[in-house]
C-alpha cells in the first residue's frame, strides 16, 4: 500500500500547490501591497509544490505495477516516513522564517513584506500539518487475508485433462477457483480437447495473498501459460470467464492464441467524468477500508456469493465473523478492476484472432450492452452470442450451460488440428 499512499499524498500536494498557484496569480494583481506579497509567495510555493508532487506521483505510479516484494515495500515505507518527518522539521523552520518576517520592522511598516511573511507562514503551517498527518498514518506492507483454511481442498486446485485436438486454457473468475470451470472443462474434453485450468495467483489455497496481487501479474501469468502451450504446435484457445475474460483480452494480445473465448467478460466503460470523480474522491479516502466492520452477519447476499465459490464457507460461524470483521481492503486492490477495464478499452481493437463472446441475457454483473460494445470494439473478428442465463453460465446448474458448451464447440470446429511449432 505504500506506493498507493505516496500516490494519494502526491495528488493532495499537487491539489494544494495548484490552489496556491491559482490564488497567488489572482492576488498578485490586487491593488493592496499586502495581497501582492501574499500572492507572490502563493505562486512561488505553489509552483514548487506542483513540481515536487508531479515527480513523486511519477515515481509512485511507476512502482505500483511491480510484483509484490515485502522487503522492498517495508524499506520504502521506512524511507517515506523518515522523509515526512524531515519535511515536518523543515516546515517548522519555514514557519519561524515567516513569523520573523511578519514581526520585523519591515513587516510592521511595509505591507508587501508583511504579506510575504504571512504567505510563508501559511505555507509553512500547511506543510507542517500535512507532513505530520501523513508521517503518522504511513502504512506498511499490503495486508494478508486471514487464514481460514478455505479453498484449500483438491477440487480448488489447478488441473489438466488430456486430449488430441489442441489445448483450451480456461480462466476462472473472481473470487473463484478452477473448480467453477470443471464442468465446462469436462464437456470440452469429451469433444477431444485437452483442457488446462490454472489457478490465478492469489486465489484458492493462496487466497491470503489476494490483496498483494496486481492485474499486470495476472496477465503475465496467463501469457506464460499460452506461450508454453503454443510451443507444442497444437492449436491453443484461451477462454476466460468474468474477470478471467478481462484478463484474457490482455493476455491474448501479448501471447496470440489461435482463438479467444470470452464468457461474460467483466469490465466497465469508465467515462472521463467518472474518472475525474474517482480522482477527487480518492483525495479524501484512506488507502484501505474495513467494509465488514458494521455488517450484520450472515446476510443472504454475502452467503450466496460465498457459496458460489466455496459452499463450505459459513458466515454464521463466530470464528469466521471474527476473522472477517477487521479485514482491511486496500483501495489499490479494488483499482485493479479499473485497470482491467482500462486495458479492455485500450486493447480490444488490437485483437486479431477470432473471438467468441458469450453473454447471459439477465446478467446483473456483466451487463449485456457492454459485451455487445466489446464485440463492436473488436470488430469483424468477434462473434457475439446471448444465452438464456444470468452470470454464472459456466456452472451446470445454469439453464444456459448446454448452450454455452455447444456455442464454444461450434466456434472451435474449424480450427486445424495441428500446425508446426512456428504457428503455421
Amino acid at each position: 500500500m505504500i506506493y498507493d499512499f505516496q500516490r494519494i499524498l502526491s495528488r493532495r500536494l499537487f491539489t494544494w500547490g495548484a490552489i496556491s498557484l491559482g490564488a497567488g496569480l489572482y492576488l498578485i494583481f490586487q491593488q493592496d501591497a499586502i495581497w501582492k506579497g501574499l500572492g507572490l509567495q502563493g505562486m512561488v510555493w505553489g509552483a514548487i509544490e506542483v513540481i515536487l508532487a508531479f515527480l513523486s506521483l511519477r515515481f509512485a505510479t511507476a512502482r505500483l505495477g511491480l510484483p509484490f516484494d515485502s522487503n522492498r515495500q517495508a524499506h520504502a515505507a521506512r524511507t517515506f516516513r523518515r522523509t515526512l518527518w524531515i519535511s515536518a522539521g523543515l516546515a517548522l523552520l519555514i514557519l519561524a522564517a515567516g513569523g520573523f518576517l511578519v514581526l520585523t520592522e519591515e513587516g510592521g511598516t511595509e505591507p508587501f513584506w508583511r504579506g510575504m511573511g504571512w504567505g510563508i507562514t501559511l505555507q509553512g503551517g500547511f506543510l507542517l500539518l500535512f507532513s505530520l498527518f501523513h508521517a503518522l498514518t504511513t502504512p506498511g506492507c499490503d495486508p494478508l487475508l486471514p487464514d481460514l483454511n478455505l479453498l484449500s481442498t483438491p477440487e480448488h486446485e489447478a488441473f489438466e485433462l488430456p486430449g488430441d485436438r489442441g489445448l483450451v486454457i480456461l480462466v476462472h473468475g473472481f473470487p473463484g477457483t478452477p473448480n467453477e470451470m470443471r464442468s465446462l472443462a469436462q464437456e470440452l474434453n469429451r469433444a477431444g480437447w485437452a483442457v488446462r485450468v490454472p489457478l490465478l495467483p492469489g486465489f484458492g489455497v493462496q487466497i491470503s495473498s489476494l490483496f498483494r496481487q496486481r492485474t499486470a501479474g495476472w496477465v503475465r501469468f496467463l501469457s506464460r501459460e499460452v506461450s508454453s502451450a503454443r510451443a507444442t504446435g497444437k492449436p491453443v484457445v484461451l477462454c476466460g470467464f468474468s474477470m478471467g475474460g478481462a484478463l484474457a483480452i490482455s493476455a491474448a494480445l501479448a501471447s496470440q492464441p489461435d482463438r479467444l473465448v470470452l464468457i461474460a467478460p467483466f469490465w466497465f466503460n469508465e467515462t472521463l467524468p467518472l474518472r475525474a470523480a474517482v480522482w477527487l474522491v480518492r483525495l479524501v479516502l484512506p488507502v484501505s477500508l474495513r467494509p465488514f466492520r458494521l455488517v450484520s452477519f450472515p446476510t443472504l447476499h454475502l452467503q450466496s456469493a460465498a457459496g458460489q465459490v466455496a459452499p463450505e464457507v459459513n458466515l454464521a460461524h463466530p470464528e469466521v465473523q471474527q476473522a472477517i470483521r477487521p479485514l482491511q481492503v486496500p483501495l489499490l486492490f479494488l483499482e485493479q478492476f479499473r485497470q482491467m477495464g482500462k486495458n479492455v478499452r485500450q486493447q480490444a481493437r488490437s485483437l486479431q484472432m477470432p473471438t467468441l463472446i458469450l453473454q447471459g441475457e439477465r446478467d446483473p454483473i456483466t451487463r449485456p450492452e457492454l459485451s455487445r460494445k466489446l464485440a463492436s470494439m473488436i470488430g469483424p473478428n468477434a462473434r457475439y452470442s446471448q444465452v438464456n442465463g444470468e452470470h454464472h453460465v459456466v456452472l451446470p446448474t445454469s439453464p444456459a450451460f448446454g448452450q454455452v458448451v455447444q456455442e464454444i464447440l461450434h466456434f472451435l470446429d474449424d480450427i486445424p488440428e495441428s500446425k508446426d511449432p512456428e504457428g503455421h
